[in-house]
């Protein structure tokens, strides 16, 4: 009986520790469209796709890139900060549109998810 205790014990900590915080949760709620020069023209959504892509983005010249998914309804969703000289890697989907401001909060990518996939530079 002892033995299954601590199995069970062990089990409900893997499930809890993996368990995305509320600080996770709420970095990928959708905020309005990203406007301004250099971003994605108004009414500009991602596309629906079944092809998953691997992606990864690699911030080659900016002190700081935030990196946003355009959704569906053409929402922007938070997804990572990416300092220079650093990737983020994301599971993506073909004909999705994804945006990176720099440090001042300027458009400085705007670019849609190739069927092939591979790297980005920001």
């Amino acid at each position: 009986m002892k033995a299954y205790t601590v199995v069970l014990a062990f089990c409900a900590a893997l499930i809890v520790s993996n368990v995305p915080s509320s600080t996770q949760a709420q970095q990928r709620q959708p905020e309005p469209p990203i406007a301004g020069p250099g971003c994605p023209r108004a009414g500009t959504k991602s596309p629906r796709s079944s092809q998953r892509v691997p992606v990864t983005f690699f911030n080659g010249q900016h002190r700081e890139a935030h990196l946003y998914w355009v959704d569906f309804n053409g929402n922007s969703v938070f997804y990572a900060k990416i300092n220079r000289g650093q990737q983020y890697q994301v599971n993506s989907f073909a004909g999705h549109v994804w945006v990176a401001l720099n440090e001042r909060g300027r458009c400085v990518s705007t670019f849609a998810v190739s069927p092939a996939g591979g790297t980005i530079g920001l």
